[in-house]
């Protein structure tokens, strides 16, 4: 169901167009009368129906019940923009939910890198065995992980000494001390 045809359908319920119009009917009918009385009140009303005669009882019944008419259309009116404004929001909220279940397979792609890291983490990454000139790439990752340890062992932390006097690259140098450290 659509905005428009909620809100039309929520018109039609509380017939806010017809109550207008027939308070504007009313009002400027009432409105040509004086209105120079005493105001009508819980303690004056026995003395008022006593003292009035049937034209002005009329009167007076129809002035009050055009006004509670005009609150009740006024609650009705109050109601439906309330009504309104929540049907929006809802949907905004929808358009929300939806967009954040729509995410591009970014948990699954979390969880895969996950798993790999804890696979990485069960390997054991060997320095000593290979020399120092092997590729690049490898000794990163193996520093990677060796830094991402909390410990290291003996045999490693003599592996890094072994290698210090032998590279270059002073980033390298300082990765290797800090392993070194641990």
């Amino acid at each position: 169901m659509s905005i428009s045809s909620r809100r039309k359908a929520l018109k039609e319920f509380y017939k806010l167009q017809e109550q207008t119009q027939q308070q504007l009917e009313n009002a400027q009918l009432t409105h040509e009368e004086p209105a120079e009385e005493p105001e009508l009140t819980l303690e004056n009303v026995d003395d008022f129906i006593k003292n009035s005669d049937f034209k002005k009882l009329l009167e007076t019944e129809n002035e009050i019940i055009e006004q509670l008419n005009s609150n009740q259309a006024e609650i009705k009116s109050i109601i439906y923009n309330n009504y309104y404004e929540l049907i929006k929001i809802n949907d905004v909220l929808m358009d929300l939910k939806s967009w954040n279940s729509e995410d591009d397979g970014v948990g699954e792609n979390l969880q895969k890198i996950r798993s790999k890291i804890q696979s990485l983490r069960t390997q054991d990454f060997q320095l000593l065995p290979e020399p120092v000139e092997v590729r690049g790439e490898k000794i990163s990752k193996s520093i990677n992980k060796l830094l991402l340890d909390n410990k290291i062992d003996k045999k490693t932390a003599d592996a890094i000494d072994d290698s210090l006097p032998e590279l270059s690259g002073e980033s390298l140098l300082l990765q290797m001390n800090e392993l070194k450290n641990k």
